[in-house]
Parts: C-alpha cells; sequence; structure tokens
C-alpha cells in the first residue's frame, strides 16, 4: 500500500513539478534506501501473542517482495493484503540504458495486466506514454516535448480511451527555473493559470489563477505517511493528515545486516483485554548480486 500510496502522489504532481535530473538519475536501490548490490527481497509480518512470556499463538504471512536488475531497477514487485491474499504486482521492462519501457500491473490476484508502455528518446527521456486496459484498449496517453536545456516544455495527457485531453505548457528562465504553467481543456480554453517568482536567495512564491469553476484542488484532504531513516536501532514512522497538527508517532527496535539494511524490526508490544501481549515484527530476507 505504501507504493499505491506514493503513486497516488506522483499522479498528482503531473503537469506542476518536473524532475529534477538528479531524481531521474536514481535507481531503485536509491529511492528506496537500500545498500549495496541487492538482487531481491522478502518482507515477513510476524505477530506474536504471548501470556507470562510464553508464546501461545504465532502468525506468520508474507506482505512484500521485491526483484531487481544488476544496475537497481525494479523487474517485479508483489504487495500482499494483511490476510496473506495478493494486493498487486507489478512488473517492469527496460531498454539498454534502463530506461523503463514496459510496466504490468496486475490487480490483486489477476493473470491480466494493466500494460503501460513507454517510449524514450535518444537521450533517455520519456516522450511517450500509453496506458492500456485489460482487454487492449487504450485507457490514457501522455506525450511530453523538451527544449534543449532538457526542460519539458510541452505536456499532453489524455484520459478517457485518449479522447480527453489536457496540454500543459510551461516556461523557464535562465536558470532553469519554471516561471509560468498553463493548463489547457481538450476544447482549447485554458483552465488553470499558475507563475512563480523567485527571489534573490532563490525562495518561491506562487501565484494561482483558476478560470473553470468546477476546479477543485484536493490538496487539503490528502494524509502524508513519512517513514524516517533509521537512527541507531530506532526506526520511527510519522504518520498525520495536514488538515490537523496531531502527529501519531511508532516507534520500534530496528536491527540491520552487515551493509546497514534493516532486516528485523520489532514494535512495541500491545496488551490485550485478556492479559495477553501481542508483539508485531517485520522480518526482511535479502539477497546480493
Amino acid at each position: 500500500m505504501r507504493r499505491l500510496f506514493l503513486f497516488v502522489l506522483c499522479f498528482l504532481s503531473i503537469g506542476i513539478s518536473a524532475q529534477t535530473q538528479k531524481e531521474e538519475s536514481c535507481n531503485d536501490w536509491q529511492k528506496n534506501s537500500l545498500r549495496g548490490r541487492v538482487k531481491s527481497y522478502t518482507e515477513e509480518k510476524v505477530v506474536l501473542i504471548q501470556r507470562d512470556g510464553v508464546t501461545i499463538k504465532e502468525s506468520r504471512m508474507t506482505i512484500e517482495t521485491a526483484e531487481y536488475n544488476e544496475s537497481g531497477y525494479l523487474l517485479e514487485e508483489i504487495n500482499n493484503n494483511d490476510d496473506g491474499s495478493r494486493s498487486y504486482k507489478l512488473t517492469y521492462r527496460y531498454n539498454d540504458k534502463n530506461n523503463i519501457i514496459e510496466k504490468n500491473y496486475y490487480e490483486g490476484e489477476s493473470d491480466l495486466p494493466e500494460q503501460t508502455v513507454i517510449i524514450c528518446d535518444s537521450k533517455g527521456r520519456e516522450i511517450e506514454r500509453t496506458d492500456f486496459a485489460k482487454d487492449g484498449s487504450v485507457k490514457y496517453r501522455s506525450i511530453h516535448i523538451y527544449n534543449d536545456k532538457k526542460n519539458t516544455v510541452k505536456e499532453k495527457y489524455c484520459d478517457n480511451g485518449a479522447k480527453d485531453c489536457r496540454i500543459f505548457k510551461k516556461t523557464f528562465d535562465e536558470q532553469g527555473r519554471v516561471i509560468e504553467i498553463k493548463n489547457y481543456k481538450t476544447d482549447g480554453s485554458l483552465y488553470v493559470y499558475k507563475s512563480f517568482a523567485y527571489d534573490k536567495d532563490g525562495k518561491k512564491t506562487e501565484k494561482y489563477i483558476y478560470t473553470a469553476p468546477d476546479y477543485v484542488y484536493m490538496t487539503n484532504n490528502l494524509k502524508i505517511v513519512t517513514f524516517k531513516t533509521c537512527k541507531g536501532n530506532v526506526f520511527e514512522i510519522c504518520d498525520w493528515d495536514n488538515t490537523s497538527e496531531d502527529t501519531n508517532r511508532l516507534s520500534f527496535a530496528c536491527e540491520r545486516d552487515k551493509q546497514g539494511n534493516w532486516i528485523r524490526r520489532t514494535y512495541e508490544s500491545e496488551e490485550n483485554k485478556d492479559g495477553s501481549t501481542k508483539t508485531t515484527i517485520d522480518n526482511r530476507t535479502i539477497v546480493y548480486y
């Protein structure tokens, strides 16, 4: 579910944020904070019910698996539900420059994928992306045009079978910073306009002009989950809703392997009504090249 949430964030950012060159050069080892040449890993959730220090019940289930190529890019990832059933599976295919050219998404236990095909230019930049439904029909298509400084100056996004399209046009300053974004509807009318200004320290200010009354900016209700890096042997999760200042924090012991990757996380025990305690442990088995 964590990765699905990230996909939603990326979708909300379409046409608004341009990836930096540094982000584009990161492989999946780096994006997933993995150290060393990881070939694959399996993450298992263990729940122990104990009374007076004696385990009276134990359950185990695989919650996540991932496989990487030798350059650190994902080949396959599987995420399972709490009951052990498969939530989704993703497979990836790359060209000889490790640019992703095909992604297959399998929902639940389905063997029929929703496929994404990506076309890159000679510099490895994505210039066209097409999403196909399980029956092979086109769901979504995007086209990207770049300037000589690698900035995306025009983007076209089409859904509803690639019939309803939006066009984003961007203008950049000499430092490569976006200063204007125009969002056009299918009929060519201006839908949303954004301008950006920068002070001498590079601090950005934004100005929004919404030309359509039905436009809804959805970030106010977005739930954000942040996973902080292990410090010593404590790994902390901060979970909050940005409509509230309340923050729930959860800490647990973190054991690492020689490469520095976590392999065991033990959460604080919870007391049950019958006097027993519940302890949750995440185990991760990592295979290296």
